[in-house]
């Protein structure tokens, strides 16, 4: 990780993220907000080498717990997490990434897929 710091515009977007997220002052992340990484502002979504996974999957999405599933048909956001009939653990595959983004925003349908 680079030394240099965020920029002010950086930081206090950083820091309305995790307000907004219920971090108290005294946290750990905010007592340094230059440990925090630029991505975390913006987020990325998780991705995956699809040739890699079996072609019945056709989603990906991670949960809350920050655990990311291959699901088999488009799953539904709920309270909890994604929601689908059949789902499998994704951070097994080697191509796995899990983006920064919100779980919420974490939801990435497979190349092609054209829904049910």
């Amino acid at each position: 990780m680079s030394n240099e710091k965020p920029d002010l515009i950086e930081r206090d977007a950083v820091l309305r993220v995790f307000r907004a997220h219920n971090y108290v002052p005294g946290h750990p992340l905010l007592d340094d907000v230059n440990a925090i990484p630029a991505a975390t502002v913006s987020g990325t979504k998780p991705s995956i080498d699809w040739s890699h996974v079996a072609p019945e999957f056709v989603a990906l999405a991670r949960n809350p717990s920050g655990l990311a599933w291959f699901h088999r048909s488009n799953p539904k956001r709920g309270s909890g997490g994604w929601d689908s009939n059949t789902y499998v653990q994704a951070s097994s595959h080697a191509s796995y990434t899990p983006g920064t983004c919100d779980w919420r925003d974490s939801l990435v349908m497979r190349p092609g897929y054209k829904g049910e």
